[in-house]
Order: C-alpha cells, then sequence, then structure tokens
C-alpha cells in the first residue's frame, strides 16, 4: 500500500502490499510515434484526438463522435475520406474544415448525409485535420470513412 506522504517516481506503475514497482513507463518520442501508428492501423486511418466524445453507436451506420468543443482535431494517415454525419436535433450546421491547404465550409444539411473530403498528406504520412462548429444549434455526429 502507498500511503499518503510516499514519493513515488514519475513514470512509474507501483501496486501490492507493501507497494512494489510493477513498470517504469516510456514516454519517448519513438513511443509515441509507434503507440499513434498503432492506433491509426487499427482505426481506419483516423485517430480522434481533442474535442470529440467516445465511439457512440445508433446515430450512423458506423460508429460515430460526438462534435463536443468549439474545436475538435483528428490525427491521419490518409489523404480523403468519406464524412458521414447526423445531425439529430437540428439543420443546418456549418462546420469548417481546416487542413494543411487550408479551410473550407461544410454545410450539413440534411438530419443524415456523407461528404467528400480531400488533403494533401502531411510530413510522416500523418496529418491533423481541424472541425469547428461555425453556425447552427444541436448535436453533431460524425464518422471519417477511408476512400
Amino acid at each position: 500500500m502507498v500511503v499518503p506522504g510516499t514519493q513515488i517516481p514519475a513514470n512509474t506503475v507501483w501496486a501490492g502490499v507493501p507497494a512494489r514497482l510493477i513498470k517504469e513507463l516510456d514516454f519517448s518520442e519513438e513511443t509515441e510515434r509507434a503507440a499513434v501508428s498503432e492506433g491509426l492501423e487499427r482505426n481506419g486511418g483516423f485517430l480522434f484526438l481533442s474535442g470529440w466524445s467516445q465511439r457512440l453507436s445508433g446515430y450512423l451506420p458506423v460508429l460515430a463522435y460526438k462534435l463536443l468543443a468549439p474545436e475538435a482535431y483528428v490525427c491521419t494517415s490518409q489523404s480523403k475520406a468519406t464524412l458521414l454525419y447526423c445531425l439529430p436535433d437540428t439543420f443546418p450546421v456549418v462546420l469548417t474544415f481546416v487542413s494543411p491547404v487550408g479551410e473550407q465550409e461544410l454545410i450539413l444539411d440534411q438530419q443524415k448525409g456523407e461528404l467528400a473530403l480531400s488533403w494533401p498528406g502531411g510530413p510522416e504520412g500523418m496529418t491533423t485535420l481541424c472541425f469547428r462548429k461555425t453556425s447552427g444549434d444541436g448535436d453533431v455526429f460524425l464518422a471519417l470513412l477511408p476512400c
């Protein structure tokens, strides 16, 4: 057991009674890059980063993410995608899609729909995309599928 006031080194995992070192965590750039690559491979080339909910079912034919923040980010190894969306409350909603080539306005004017998106690939095959809700009320659920 780890009692209050015990000094535990950073980036370590301790457990048991008495507590003992279980593992030292590796946060090197190489380890992080490998974890991102694994995540991209597992998720069809898209990692929904900050600004999104966890994966949700029932809104689209595939697992979707709810846009939670004014700006939400996606890391990708792809250079094009089909954006599936669902607006269960009200529409239209306007999103600004920010890629390495600039900004594009996306008008979501139906309860459910899809749009084709493309952008140039980033360095080392990874690109960060941003989605901003610029107008409209209600929830927005999105999924990105590789083309």
